[in-house]
């Protein structure tokens, strides 16, 4: 027990400042900063490292940077393909900074919008990557990823899950997030955010990288290039194309406004409790009517698409026959005599052709004239869900009675 309880004690004193401010050491004057990324297409996205080092150089700051990362790559990945510890021995390095996937590896959908759960499965992984890193004499940091653009209450989530991920293992948090949110005030979102609403703009990784410069430099970043150019990465894979590009491009007017925004980049883990997301519930209905018999139709909120059911109930009220169509009326999945169980104020019944071998779960009431409720699907092992709600008028000249 006192072996174990120094050990604790020991973490402490090497991380006194894991959850405050200053954590990450000053850097020695005329040190080249040695900077491993770790982590996926939010990480190489136009090229943010190359970012990094040209602004560092603006800054009298040298930085030389390696990249391990790959389009959708988990920590995980990077674990159990080898490919991070490859790149971590490769060093040395003065800091690896490990980037969790945007989603923390699972896919949670929302009346059709991706959202982030509180999920603790990914620290693990973080603190194998971390534990390696040391063990090449490189202190580990975690660098906090934003939330797409089209669920922003997802944000305070992120954050906490990175903070609560920093105090575990005992790593250091970079958060530009605050830079963003500051850029984002004066431009907008679309001037941040390609059109998928996740990936950056090539501006917000230079005001990603302004905000990285300024938390591991110890210093305000007073200069911002007005060009960086280097070699492109393709986007999808993050693999090197060969070659040179103009990365980004600002004028002195931006340039300024970069530097300003950076000065909120900070290295203290956020305080945010992880807050799950708000899920759509079975509303309150009235008794079924009898006559079920018919087509009924309307949109159907559980894929990033929308969509419309389209259920056609046999004439003795037992079976019915379920297509899913796009927006534009075209047929993406069917299934005929598909069995209705029925209480006295709803109805359920399984579609088998969901998401990667899923099924979909479909429950019912009857309100205002219409079917409405809520459908589910959930993988075997659960990185893969879905709840969104679903309505169905009927498409006949008298409405039930």
């Amino acid at each position: 027990m006192f072996r174990g309880a120094l050990a604790f004690l020991l973490l402490c004193l090497a991380f006194p400042a894991a959850a405050g401010a200053n954590c990450l050491p000053p850097v020695p004057a005329g040190h080249p900063l040695r900077i491993l990324f770790v982590g996926n297409s939010l990480t190489y996205y136009n090229d943010m490292p190359a970012m990094v080092e040209a602004i560092g150089a603006a800054n009298g700051l040298p930085i030389r940077t390696g990249l391990a990362a790959s389009g959708g790559a988990t920590l995980h990945d990077h674990l159990t393909s080898g490919d991070a510890a490859a790149a971590i021995r490769s060093g040395p390095w003065d800091y690896v900074v490990l980037q969790e996937q945007s989603s923390f590896g699972d896919t949670y959908l929302v009346d059709g919008r991706f959202r982030v759960r509180p999920t603790e499965r990914w620290i693990t992984d973080a603190a194998a990557l971390a534990a390696e890193a040391r063990r090449h004499g490189a202190r580990p940091v975690l660098l906090v990823h934003w939330a797409m653009r089209d669920s922003p209450e997802d944000g305070p989530t992120i954050e906490a899950l990175y903070a609560r991920a920093a105090r575990r293992i005992g790593a250091c948090v970079i958060r530009y997030g605050p830079a963003l949110a500051r850029a984002e005030q004066a431009l907008g979102r679309a001037a941040l955010y390609q059109g998928d609403g996740l990936h950056p703009m090539p501006l917000a990784s230079y005001v990603m990288a302004a905000g990285i410069v300024r938390v591991v430099g110890h210093r305000p970043v007073a200069r911002i290039p007005l060009g960086v150019s280097g070699e492109p990465i393709d986007q999808d894979e993050g693999r090197r194309l060969g070659g040179n590009a103009v990365l980004v491009a600002v004028d002195a007017a931006r340039a300024r406004q970069i530097a300003s925004w950076a000065r909120a980049a900070g290295d203290r883990p956020s305080n945010a409790a992880p807050t799950p997301p708000r899920l759509p519930a079975l509303p309150r209905g009235v008794p079924l009517p009898a006559a079920l018999a018919g087509r009924w139709e309307g949109p159907l909120r559980l894929y990033p698409i929308p969509a419309t059911l389209a259920l056609n109930v046999a004439p003795d009220g037992r079976t019915a026959s379920v297509r899913i169509l796009s927006a534009a009326g075209e047929e993406m999945k069917h299934a005929d005599e598909l069995p209705i169980v029925r209480t006295v104020d709803g109805l359920s019944f399984v579609f088998p052709q969901g998401p990667n071998g899923t099924q979909i779960h479909f429950e019912g009431r009857f309100v205002h004239g219409a079917l409405a409720g809520i459908a589910r699907f959930r993988s075997a092992d659960g990185s893969l869900e879905g709840i969104g709600s679903w309505r169905g008028s009927p498409i006949r000249s008298e409405p039930p009675h």
